[in-house]
């Protein structure tokens, strides 16, 4: 589209575990459009000003703050253009059956396995990968990758989403429905063994 209209007015009477919710998904969307092997000059851009106002004002916008609103519906917009190019990650691949068996929504899903991911491509990162999570962490103001993690684990936290009840027995069942050929654009390669784990952290949470 040439054009978009956004009406911050519409989030006032959004009920407020979605507006937690689709924030936390603009909030992935730009972090993976910044990690995805397809990410490019334009995706990293969009992503930037989105994480930057989704963390400037994501406290202000739960209150529905007009100011607020306003850039966190900006971010969300900036955050579906950066991944429109860059595509999704494993965090969005492994959401689905989080969504559809315990019937939660699509951005509290990805919010769940969002962080997992994030440590484990920082333990296995190479040179390239490195200096892609450092520019997200100078993205984010933070001084280092691991505070990075930390920091956006904290805002995650503190929406207080309500936790899955997800049984151990249940974890083949998850990993079974995640589309292996969908992880091509992730930044390190995953078998069903890592997929297991990532989702067995959820538990752990």
């Amino acid at each position: 589209p040439n054009y978009a209209l956004l009406d911050h007015n519409l989030l006032k009477s959004v009920p407020d575990y979605q507006k937690k919710c689709t924030m936390l998904d603009a909030l992935c969307q730009s972090i993976e459009a910044i990690w995805s092997k397809n990410r490019t000059k334009l995706s990293k851009e969009y992503s930037k000003q989105s994480i930057k106002l989704i963390i400037d004002n994501y406290r202000s916008y739960l209150d529905n703050d007009d100011k607020s609103l306003k850039a966190i519906q900006l971010a969300a917009n900036l955050s579906g253009r950066a991944i429109t190019l860059a595509k999704t990650t494993a965090p969005h691949t492994m959401c689905y059956r989080l969504t559809t068996k315990y019937n939660i929504a699509h951005g509290h899903a990805v919010g769940l396995n969002l962080i997992s991911n994030w440590k484990l491509i920082h333990e296995r990162k190479d040179n390239e990968t490195k200096i892609m999570l450092e520019e997200l962490a100078n993205i984010i103001g933070t001084d280092t990758i691991e505070e990075s993690i930390t920091t956006i684990d904290n805002l995650i936290k503190s929406l207080r989403l309500p936790k899955p009840n997800i049984k151990e027995n249940e974890i083949d069942y998850l990993v079974e429905g995640v589309d292996l050929n969908r992880l091509s654009n992730h930044p390190i390669k995953l078998d069903k063994k890592d997929l297991y784990n990532i989702y067995l952290s959820i538990i752990k949470q």
